[in-house]
């Protein structure tokens, strides 16, 4: 475990959370298509670093069939797979 690398993540994931408490409010486009090009952005951001961190927690694994049964890991697995 990396103090840092957990810190980055639970500062991420606040922001996200801010982010989309705003986005609901002032993203009026019905689609990511079609909206503003700062929230095309960031929606992709998130995306990618959510990605990459679950990529370095399943790397981290020594037996990778470890990590589906790791309740945590398996429920960051259904949330970046719905990304």
């Amino acid at each position: 475990r990396n103090r840092f690398f957990e810190n980055i993540t639970l500062i991420v994931i606040t922001v996200n959370a801010f982010w989309m408490w705003y986005d609901a409010d002032e993203n009026l486009a019905t689609t990511l298509l079609e909206a503003d090009p700062v929230f095309q952005v960031a929606e992709q951001f998130f995306c990618v670093f959510f990605s990459f961190e679950w990529s370095v927690r399943f790397i981290a694994f020594r037996d990778k069939w470890q990590g589906f049964q790791d309740r945590w890991f398996f429920f960051d697995s259904c949330l970046v797979a719905m990304m």
